[in-house]
């Protein structure tokens, strides 16, 4: 198996400096504005099939950001995944992820008045979402 390992492009981080400081420490914009990937990031095709996770709000039953531990409680994911206000993380659905898919892993960046800093996984290919089976979400809780 070909693996991509890549480090946190000191361009981005630049940028991330320049934004907080325009922002007072707050990094705004849509959601496709604000640089998302930081820490050790890892462009890999999976060998195996494997169980991921997601937390969604409303009708948005299917998305590209995954992770691998389920977070306990909403406010965890909202925090350690840096979400945008639009996800409320009200719900969490098993992901089924093939043999075949690329993903790239690495932290959430802070974004969004977030801390960040859990490990999340991104599908980089579009066409490999229909390969994905998005299971039906649970509530998630907003205490522990």
């Amino acid at each position: 198996m070909a693996k991509e390992e890549l480090h946190a492009n000191a361009g981005l981080q630049e940028r991330l400096v320049q934004v907080e400081a325009q922002n007072k420490g707050r990094l705004v914009g849509t959601p496709q504005q604000v640089p998302n990937a930081g820490g050790y990031i890892k462009s890999f095709v999976t060998e195996v099939e494997e169980v991921y996770y997601r937390v969604y709000s409303g009708d948005a039953k299917k998305g590209r950001y995954l992770t691998k531990i389920p977070p306990k409680n909403s406010p965890l994911a909202k925090g350690g995944l840096a979400l945008p206000d639009a996800n409320q993380a009200e719900y969490i659905q098993e992901v089924i992820v093939p043999k075949g898919v690329r993903l790239q892993r690495s932290r959430a960046l802070p974004a969004f008045d977030k801390r960040g800093g859990m490990e999340q996984f991104e599908v980089i290919n579009q066409d490999d979402l229909s390969k994905l089976k998005f299971k039906d979400g649970k509530p998630l809780n907003d205490n522990d």
